[in-house]
């Protein structure tokens, strides 16, 4: 009955499957720009229910850790973030 999706990135020369870490150089940091990037643009969405639960759910769910940004995607315009239900808001959020 819950909804649940991942994604699957590969490189078309090697057949590899890439993690996101793949794409980046050691101690680059890309995980704390990301973190920040996604926050900023998410905050802007919240609710006005009860700020401090809904917030704390977002700041907890992209804290810049591998497991937070395991499911993204290549666009044109770049990477696409997707988040489950509940990682950085409620399911009905």
């Amino acid at each position: 009955p819950n909804t649940s999706f991942r994604s699957l990135n590969y490189s078309l020369k090697t057949g590899k499957t890439l993690l996101l870490r793949d794409l980046f150089k050691p101690d680059s940091h890309y995980l704390n720009k990301f973190s920040q990037l996604c926050f900023n643009q998410l905050k802007t969405t919240l609710p006005k229910g009860d700020p401090q639960y809904t917030f704390e759910m977002l700041e907890n769910g992209l804290k810049p850790n591998d497991d937070n940004f395991n499911i993204w995607n290549f666009t044109d315009k770049g990477i696409l973030f997707s988040f489950p239900p509940y990682q950085v808001a409620s399911y009905a959020e």
